[in-house]
């Protein structure tokens, strides 16, 4: 449904799969990308008119929740970003995979020089898969050519604290240390880790692209994204806080969180 955002009534509507989770927008407003659910697929449709555009099939058995993210740049509509949870257990992520999507919205021009526009080929440009324990949490592009990950990582800690989610807990022990991952956006690879302590959660980058800001348990770290060092860290107010403290933006010229 579309909102009209002086009244708030709904200005037009289309139908989507039944199935359908996650979702983004692209920069310019004109198609969304859909997340479907109990497989790996993703839709994508016109906003101004609802027509499908294609089907984007990952290949995998099964598909969970997940996100997904319009890079900005010369081909803002064609570079998409996916998250994908593909195996779970007793309702934990298992597996996810990380996709960078080329969704082909390009028009031809044929030997006369006319423009046409031809069916889209959408064209997986890499993946990378996220095996047990070292699942990625959220992610944020910084520029044109990173992706700035959390991740958390397969070891354990036999003090679990208090306040951590029992979905974090098993036997006792807490799902350790978390990652932050700085991926080269044009091959997925991973150029650089840090650790950034128990459970991290959203990822948000500053317009500048000089930090980034990191939600935990009871307080939030802010690391330069340059030398990927700590610069500061943002605690509670409340002594006895224990749920996170999730960052939502940088603001007025990146001076404040």
């Amino acid at each position: 449904y579309y909102l009209s955002n002086r009244h708030l009534e709904v200005d037009s509507s289309f139908t989507v799969d039944h199935n359908s989770g996650f979702m983004a927008i692209s920069n310019d407003d004109t198609i969304i990308a859909i997340g479907v659910l109990k497989c790996d697929k993703i839709t994508i449709y016109e906003i101004s008119t609802g027509d499908l555009l294609i089907n984007v099939e990952g290949g995998q058995r099964s598909g969970f929740w997940g996100s997904l993210y319009f890079l900005s740049g010369e081909n803002h509509n064609n570079a998409l970003v996916e998250l994908r949870v593909t195996e779970m257990i007793k309702s934990k992520t298992k597996n996810s995979i990380v996709r960078l999507w080329d969704l082909g919205f390009r028009p031809t021009i044929n030997e006369d020089g006319d423009v046409s526009d031809d069916d889209e080929e959408e064209e997986k440009l890499w993946e990378s898969k996220r095996p047990a324990g070292n699942g990625t949490v959220h992610y944020a592009p910084c520029g044109d050519e990173l992706l700035i990950f959390t991740a958390e990582n397969p070891k354990e800690d036999k003090n679990p604290r208090r306040g951590i989610s029992s979905s974090l807990v098993e036997g006792g022990k807490v799902a350790a240390d978390s990652t932050i991952q700085w991926v080269e956006r044009s091959t997925g690879k991973v150029q650089h880790t840090v650790q950034c302590g128990k459970w991290a959660t959203k990822t948000v980058v500053s317009k500048n692209n000089r930090y980034v800001a990191l939600g935990h348990f009871e307080h939030c770290t802010v690391y330069d994204t340059e030398t990927r060092s700590l610069v500061a860290t943002i605690q509670s107010p409340d002594p006895n806080e224990v749920y996170p403290i999730v960052p939502i933006a940088f603001v007025h010229n990146d001076t404040w969180l």
